[in-house]
């Protein structure tokens, strides 16, 4: 039986941890401390941690790895391997060297491409059509280790940084699963990646968010599916801010002002001028609202049609 640390803490993770629980594996769960979030500013548990109470697996939130007591806690463990996925926490090199088979980390994307905080918004703002996901073996640097396994998947057209990331990570939980034993036998060897592929990704912040409607429908369309969960592409309407939750890009020319809402037909019923093209709008969000489809959205708001949102 593997002594296994899991580090993670967003929700994508969950099916990494299900898949080492259900292989039997001997777990103790890391994951962020608890954080005030949503209006009340409750403290509130990550999806990891509620999901390893649940399974009655130990947990342990540190602030950070890097201090002494806890990479002795860590080495008082003893783990074979630490397994890495959407944890956003620094691993010092006393960490990564000291398990048996190392620390491996789940990263969404073809390493070497896409290296960093956000492969899959990205590889969608990209427009690429194949995406993947890669298992490593961690080293100092950012995401430069060793590929143990890899699989490519398609991005389709609806495709979201949601969407994909479920799927990858339900992927990534496989692809573990089957190269832990390779790895324990010694039949299995990490594949340096080539650094002249090397492409990075940045953190995104709530202002990337914005939308400026002087962009091209394609591009804007693929911001907000990028976008969606975090940060959501956005605008504002009579000081209130609004949220584009689905669309749609539709190549045609006109020669009106980007930001004007028009009302195209009933199966589409409104969408926006951009600067090459328009978006046809599906389900939108006024702040302190739900999001509903667009149909609803302009018979709730009559003076929506023939407004200008600001570029």
């Amino acid at each position: 039986m593997l002594k296994v640390i899991f580090m993670g803490t967003s929700g994508f993770a969950i099916p990494v941890l299900a898949a080492l629980a259900k292989n039997g594996a001997e777990v103790i769960v890391y994951t962020q401390p608890d954080r005030r979030s949503g209006r009340g500013r409750q403290l509130a548990a990550s999806p990891i941690k509620k999901i390893a109470v649940e399974m009655d697996i130990p947990v342990k939130q540190p602030e950070s790895l890097l201090k002494k007591i806890v990479v002795d806690e860590i080495w008082d463990v003893n783990p074979d391997v630490i397994i890495v996925a959407s944890y956003s926490l620094l691993l010092p090199k006393a960490v990564i060297d000291f398990p048996r088979y190392g620390c491996l980390n789940i990263h969404p994307s073809l390493l070497p491409r896409y290296r960093g905080p956000s492969p899959i918004m990205a590889a969608i703002l990209d427009g690429q059509a194949i995406t993947g996901v890669s298992v490593m073996k961690m080293d100092e640097g950012l995401d430069t280790g060793p590929i143990l396994a890899q699989k490519e998947m398609p991005i389709r057209s609806g495709d979201t940084t949601k969407s994909l990331s479920d799927a990858l990570f339900v992927e990534g939980a496989d692809l573990l699963m089957k190269a832990l034993p390779d790895l324990e036998d010694g039949q299995i060897e990490p594949i340096p990646q080539d650094e002249t592929l090397a492409t990075y990704t940045r953190k995104v912040v709530k202002s990337d968010g914005k939308a400026e409607w002087s962009l091209p429908a394609t591009q804007i369309e693929r911001q907000i599916r990028a976008f969606n969960p975090w940060p959501i592409l956005h605008s504002s309407w009579k000081g209130r801010d609004i949220r584009i939750i689905e669309a749609v890009a539709v190549q045609t020319s006109h020669k009106r002002i980007p930001g004007k809402i028009i009302k195209l037909d009933e199966e589409r019923p409104v969408g926006i001028i951009t600067g090459d093209g328009i978006i046809v709008f599906n389900k939108l969000q006024l702040a302190g609202g739900k999001p509903i489809t667009a149909k609803q959205f302009i018979k709730g708001h009559p003076g929506f049609v023939d407004s200008i949102l600001p570029n």
